[in-house]
């Protein structure tokens, strides 16, 4: 097995996905996904396995094997601690590993340990010998028997600052809690906002969790887009969440909008919870690029461009950080 084995292995798991994914093979997965974690429905786990095909097209698996310099296999051993907030959100960085001629150890996300395994045993139908460089576990108590040369983890903040310490001494890229905003004026087309700030519920990094907006702007045009999801609120967690956000806002008299599923209120933060799309309001370009400085940290994605912020090309890497060039350093 080389490397050329590794990069027909995920063209033809691009195929598979593209014959299968409606099928009950792909589709049975996606059930027993839900049944896990029903934040993941079966309509979000499709969307989230789908948005991988691009990243397997042969022509830029050539590229990268190119540009990156990969010519062969090693025997390094990368740890990948995968969160668990959307469907299968570790699997870019395994992905990168394997891609990279690097063995892979996946610590699965007790939220989402149903779909990363099944796409790594479809992997491994079309390349047996990928089994040997492959290793899973959901048990955190086991990363003390691991060997392994370096690490990758997303979580909290919290669970950052923990890793920072536990992997101290390790190679490592340990990513912390991070999300998305927009910068609107009455003139923006938002077409496929709604799509940007509700996919996944609004769970994931790349979401739209708060909207920049001058003091005067409209926002009716929102109101309409976001109705395209108001059928979130049959989901009884989501609707769990919607409910309790409204009711703290109507006893603290925060004003509130209310837009199909979600509720909009003016803040400082840009950070926001389920249901909630937060927004700020400037007064110059000055002002409004002084506020984003401030949160320089805490960003992902600052969109220019609406409906594709959860479909990002493989090389549109986490917090900026070329995972392909830091494990070929490794």
């Amino acid at each position: 097995m080389d490397i050329n084995d590794i990069v027909q292995a995920f063209v033809s798991l691009k195929d598979d996905i593209n014959a299968n994914i409606d099928t009950p093979l792909y589709q049975n997965v996606f059930a027993k996904a839900e049944l896990q974690n029903p934040w993941f429905t079966k309509q979000q786990c499709r969307c989230a396995v789908n948005s991988f095909t691009p990243w397997f097209e042969r022509p830029l698996l050539n590229s990268l094997t190119k540009e990156y310099g990969i010519r062969g296999l090693k025997d390094k051993k990368i740890l990948v601690i995968c969160a668990g907030n959307i469907p299968a959100v570790a699997f870019h960085d395994i992905v990168c590993v394997l891609l990279a001629g690097c063995k892979v150890a996946v610590k699965l996300s007790s939220s989402d340990s149903v779909i990363i395994p099944f796409l790594l045993q479809r992997l491994c139908c079309f390349c047996n010998e990928l089994q040997s460089r492959i290793e899973l576990t959901d048990d955190k108590n086991r990363l003390k028997d691991l060997h392994f040369d370096a690490v990758t983890a997303t979580g909290s903040n919290s669970s950052a600052l923990y890793f920072e310490k536990y992997f101290a001494n390790v190679p490592h890229i340990i990513r912390k809690s991070r999300t998305s905003v927009a910068v609107l004026d009455n003139q923006t087309d938002i077409t496929g906002i709604e799509d940007d700030i509700c996919l996944y519920f609004g769970l994931g990094c790349r979401n739209i969790s708060c909207l920049f907006v001058p003091e005067d702007y409209d926002f009716t045009k929102i109101k309409q887009r976001l109705e395209k999801y108001s059928y979130y609120l049959d989901h009884h967690k989501y609707r769990n969440n919607y409910d309790y956000q409204q009711a703290v806002m109507i006893m603290n008299n925060i004003p509130f909008i209310q837009a199909g599923c979600m509720l909009l209120r003016q803040s400082t933060e840009i950070f926001s919870p389920v249901s909630v799309l937060n927004y700020i309001c400037y007064e110059s370009k000055e002002h409004l690029h002084a506020m984003l400085k401030t949160q320089q940290d805490n960003l992902q994605c600052t969109a220019n461009a609406f409906g594709k912020m959860q479909q990002p090309a493989f090389t549109q890497y986490a917090d900026g950080v070329d995972t392909m060039r830091w494990l070929m350093n490794v």
